[in-house]
């Protein structure tokens, strides 16, 4: 027997069952009966809870960004020590759930959800992009990293790196713990950067 949940809780229950489907099993299996399967009710029990498939995909991607919002430092000073934690906090969350590693791989839910869903996925990148990018002109006007490097290429590598990370991470193909890499990647690319 299932236990009687909240519409909201229901909710955030039926996207974080999508994201692991996703992340498990891929787009294809992202079914309403494999969704209701995961959760544990029955297949018409979704829609009691969510109009249409679209809605869920909505849920997905509210869900993804509460998960990626989560990774950026509330109350660090230090641009640099804030750029760390955020990189480290990044790749974390993403190498750790799969769903999540799924949906930053892949543009499988863009095609899956059209124009709207392409536009909200790429404002979560871009998002990641300038949290770096303000970072990185912070240190820079503190005297922390060079002059003479272009502060939009740094950004380029960092995000690079998350993305390869967790790439090779999905593929089982890093050298050690996602963590320890993460740090001696991070390490590597602030030692060109910092004064």
């Amino acid at each position: 027997m299932t236990t009687r949940m909240h519409t909201e809780e229901r909710r955030v229950q039926i996207a974080d069952a999508c994201m692991k489907i996703i992340g498990e099993k891929g787009l294809r299996a992202f079914t309403v009966a494999q969704i209701a399967q995961e959760v544990g009710i029955k297949d018409g029990s979704i829609f009691r809870h969510f109009k249409n498939k679209e809605e869920i995909i909505d849920a997905v991607l509210d869900r993804l960004e509460e998960i990626l919002a989560d990774t950026i430092p509330s109350s660090v000073p230090d641009p640099l020590e804030r750029l760390r934690t955020f990189f480290l906090n990044r790749v974390d969350a993403v190498v750790k759930q799969p769903g999540v590693r799924a949906l930053v791989l892949s543009n499988d839910l863009i095609h899956a959800g059209g124009p709207a869903v392409f536009e909200r996925v790429m404002r979560m990148r871009r998002k990641a992009q300038e949290y770096l990018r303000a970072c990185l002109v912070e240190a820079a006007h503190a005297g922390l990293v060079r002059r003479d490097i272009d502060v939009d290429d740094v950004v380029i590598l960092l995000h690079g790196a998350v993305m390869s990370l967790v790439f090779l991470s999905n593929a089982n193909a890093l050298h050690g713990a996602a963590e320890d890499r993460a740090r001696q990647v991070l390490g590597t690319l602030l030692s060109m950067v910092q004064k």
